[in-house]
């Protein structure tokens, strides 16, 4: 695969980074994902593009936004495995855990961001998947300092700004531990609820 680089009149632009926001990935992978559907089809390459411009990003087809209305695949509320293909097992099976535990609290919704998952209403969410490095696993950001936490893990540190905190989560028994801290951030930030 080779970089290239390229310019687009500012109308061209705001429409492909439109229909990209619509597809939950970034412009680039839009762009190298349509010039090559483009390319392959004019070739007579009809048929192939699925497998050719695939780039870890996923294809170019909308992302729907699935939230615990809407359950896919095997009674889960957002199917990981088919949104992030080439992660690691580790990140995947973290990453619909975390995505699991959110879904117990009422009326959390969720979509893909990039390399990770948006949480709504915005109390956590999962930064990215890790994709490289051998193990897998998630790097998450939830609503309120490590220090208001009850059982907090180690790994818990403080996020971005002073009202996130952010845990990258490795082992089986950090994310045991940083489950809980889900429904703590939804309640610090909007209040207790129960599903």
């Amino acid at each position: 695969m080779r970089k290239i680089g390229v310019v687009l009149p500012d109308q061209v632009f705001e429409r492909v980074e439109e229909r990209a926001s619509r597809m939950q990935i970034d412009v680039s992978s839009y762009l190298a994902t349509a010039i090559s559907e483009l390319v392959l089809k004019s070739n007579g390459h009809e048929g192939q593009t699925e497998e050719r411009t695939r780039f870890g990003t996923g294809t170019l087809r909308e992302m729907p936004r699935i939230g615990v209305a809407q359950v896919g695949a095997q009674g889960r509320t957002f199917d990981i495995e088919s949104a992030f293909r080439r992660f690691p097992k580790r990140s995947t099976s973290f990453a619909q855990r975390f995505v699991d535990e959110a879904a117990k609290i009422a009326n959390v919704g969720f979509r893909r961001n990039r390399r990770g998952i948006a949480f709504e209403p915005n109390f956590a969410w999962i930064e990215y998947l890790l994709s490289r490095g051998g193990k897998g696993g998630i790097k998450v950001s939830l609503y309120g300092r490590p220090e208001v936490f009850h059982g907090a893990p180690a790994c818990l540190k403080t996020g971005r700004g002073t009202s996130y905190s952010r845990a990258l989560i490795e082992t089986e028994e950090d994310l045991e531990k940083m489950l809980p801290m889900l429904r703590q951030a939804y309640e610090l930030r909007f209040g207790p609820n129960s599903k």
